[in-house]
């Protein structure tokens, strides 16, 4: 990710009367993109990563894969389709006898 995370290891916020307030900030990190690891705990860390692998899975799901080959093959089909009614015409088309 190329958004800047913040991170505060303490702020303290000191109000003296109605309309002024002092505001401490003993230490800023700013790091590039988000990182589990040094930002959520355990149960955290283990929701991402179910949801990680649910919406990046290793391998696509069996139905998906079947649903491609179904139109990889027609569409092969059609290119060798095209290609036969094409060929040996001087201007590109031809006629197929049925």
């Amino acid at each position: 990710m190329s958004d800047q995370v913040e991170r505060y290891s303490h702020i303290s916020v000191t109000q003296a009367g109605d309309a002024r307030a002092t505001v401490e900030v003993t230490h800023i990190e700013i790091a590039e993109g988000f990182d589990p690891d040094t930002c959520c705990d355990e149960r955290e860390k283990a929701l991402i990563g179910m949801i990680r692998s649910y919406l990046r899975p290793e391998q696509a799901p069996d139905c998906l894969i079947r649903r491609l080959r179904h139109v990889m093959a027609d569409v092969c089909a059609e290119q060798q389709l095209d290609s036969t009614r094409h060929e040996g015409s001087d201007d590109g088309t031809q006629e197929i006898a049925h």
